[in-house]
């Protein structure tokens, strides 16, 4: 039985008494601590029936006072009297004020909905949740998988498994799923508003590595190491040669990865042509690939070989042979006016061997598409 007030999904306790009936615990009208300092009280009496005539009249109530002694536990009911006894002009009542009778109607449509799923047998607890209500409020459904797990704690993912046997992984997959929509949206959002600098861009992939999981070579790349020393004593070291990223491919056998960030406002063409239709290429865009060149040809020769990362390396198991490298620049979006800057950028990227080149919208419509295809509805 509940002892607390509030919108908490309300616990019945039902045993059945016969095929055809079942006796639901008595329900006071207060359902707060301070009963504890009553001798009186007003409690509500279910049963549940089958009625072959009209089902729909399958609940039956009664209203009684009850008291005890003080310092007792234990309630008992009041004595009974005889209606035929009252005498002309003499009457009983029982008033609810408003907040019990606001209690009598929701725990009433509260065991019709239940009555409606049939006549429970043996002993059982059930509470019923309005899903359309828990919609409503960001709180709601919080309160009622909270109140579960108070009340029936031993319990209580028995009771959620009962409620179908994928429900606990769809609960977990959902959870994740509303996670990566977050980001994309927060993704998509900083991209259109371009204030972030290269260190916010790189902190967020951080977190959510699984941007990269589709379109770079079909492999899900592990971050490993941000800000990795390519030519230094280490990988975590301070000196050498530096990048955003250091990655790996997974799989039964792992390859390093390197990735180097911009911004998505980093110039991927100039504005003005050069010649014939062919513009200059963007400083950012020369620089990350010439970057990320030298930064593969040095962790291949240089960095990976020394002692600290060849053990870092070793207990991750990643191999590192022609390192491949990811530049993550701009946004096609500058490229839209002319037919000629789109021409350069992609001829120039399209012909190259190392780095893959990949703007910041490209990426971002692979995680929406990464989302939709994992969306568990």
């Amino acid at each position: 039985m509940n002892d607390t007030p509030g919108d908490s999904p309300f616990i019945f306790d039902v045993t059945s008494t016969s095929a055809q009936s079942a006796d639901v615990a008595d329900i006071p009208f207060h359902l707060t601590s301070s009963d504890n300092a009553n001798s009186t009280r007003k409690v509500m009496r279910y049963k549940l029936v089958k009625n072959p005539n009209n089902p729909d009249e399958n609940v039956k109530i009664k209203i009684l006072h009850q008291r005890r002694h003080k310092g007792e536990p234990n309630w008992k009911d009041q004595s009974h009297f005889n209606l035929r006894n009252i005498k002309g002009g003499e009457e009983v009542q029982m008033q609810l004020n408003s907040q019990e009778t606001l209690t009598l109607f929701k725990r009433l449509s509260e065991l019709y909905a239940l009555r409606g799923q049939g006549l429970p047998q043996g002993k059982n607890r059930f509470c019923v949740i309005n899903l359309d209500d828990t919609s409503k409020s960001p709180h709601s459904s919080n309160q009622v998988i909270k109140s579960l797990h108070k009340k029936n704690n031993s319990n209580f993912w028995n009771i959620i498994e009962n409620l179908g046997e994928d429900l606990p992984e769809t609960l977990a997959i959902n959870r994740v799923h509303k996670a990566r929509a977050s980001a994309v949206d927060q993704f998509e959002h900083e991209l259109n508003r371009d204030e972030w600098k290269e260190g916010e861009w790189q902190k967020f992939f951080e977190q959510n590595e699984w941007i990269f999981g589709y379109g770079l070579s079909f492999h899900y790349l592990s971050l490993k190491h941000s800000e990795a020393n390519f030519g230094g004593r280490d990988v975590t070291g301070k000196r050498g040669q530096r990048g955003d990223e250091l990655a790996s491919t997974t799989g039964d056998v792992k390859f390093s990865v390197l990735i180097e960030l911009k911004t998505p406002g980093a110039d991927l063409v100039k504005a003005k042509s050069y010649r014939n239709g062919v513009h200059r290429l963007g400083e950012d865009l020369v620089g990350g690939v010439s970057q990320l060149q030298i930064n593969c040809k040095q962790w291949e020769t240089e960095g990976s070989r020394s002692d600290a990362n060849r053990e870092l390396m070793s207990r991750a198991d990643i191999i590192t042979h022609e390192p491949k490298g990811i530049l993550i620049i701009g946004n096609t979006a500058s490229l839209k006016d002319e037919t000629s800057k789109k021409r350069t950028f992609e001829s120039f990227r399209r012909n190259l061997h190392n780095p893959e080149v990949i703007t910041f919208d490209e990426l971002l419509a692979r995680a929406k598409f990464l989302l939709a295809r994992t969306n568990p509805e």
